[in-house]
């Protein structure tokens, strides 16, 4: 074989092994939560439907919260009284409710 065939594969082999290892949150293997030590989190309250959610980044579009929750969904919560979305730390988010 070539060697710059033998270096292509070998660096796709790579990776491949790295892209499976790091993703976002930690790997695969040893998974962070997502506040770290100097990271904050957006916890957005829905009190009409009594549900909490927790995202990285929140976007208003003029009617609507729009966020990815820690589970990776596209999710909507339309504007209102009953909604609170705060800015918290690693306190408040491993505080047991």
């Amino acid at each position: 074989m070539d060697r710059t065939r033998v270096t292509k594969m070998l660096g796709a082999v790579l990776l491949a092994l790295l892209s499976l290892c790091g993703c976002a949150g930690g790997s695969l293997f040893s998974p962070r939560p997502l506040v770290g030590r100097d990271r904050l989190v957006y916890q957005v309250q829905d009190h009409r439907k009594n549900a909490t959610y927790y995202t990285r980044n929140v976007w208003f579009d003029g009617d609507n919260y729009r966020f990815h929750d820690v589970y990776g969904r596209d999710m909507s919560v339309p504007r209102s009284d009953s909604v609170l979305v705060d800015l918290i730390g690693p306190d408040e988010y491993y505080k047991t409710p």
